[in-house]
């Protein structure tokens, strides 16, 4: 998100984000829920897994961000 607002892509604010694993072990995946408000003031959720918290979680906000723009268009 920091490096969205930095190159000023950043159009909308996160309402909140939560995680949780999925399994046991150094080998479960994760699973990644964000919720965005958008400028128009649309609410909107995302969701992302894989087995990275890290990588869950962007994947959780690209698809926030991609049911915006279904949104938009």
């Amino acid at each position: 998100m920091h490096a969205l607002d930095v190159a000023g892509l950043k159009h909308f604010q996160l309402v909140s984000y939560n995680e949780h694993s999925l399994g046991e072990g150094a080998d479960s995946k994760a699973a990644a829920y964000i919720q965005i408000k958008t400028t128009r003031g649309l609410t909107l959720f995302g969701a992302g897994i894989d087995t990275n918290i890290e990588v869950a979680s962007i994947r959780a906000l690209l698809s926030a961000l991609n049911r915006a723009a279904a949104v938009a268009a």
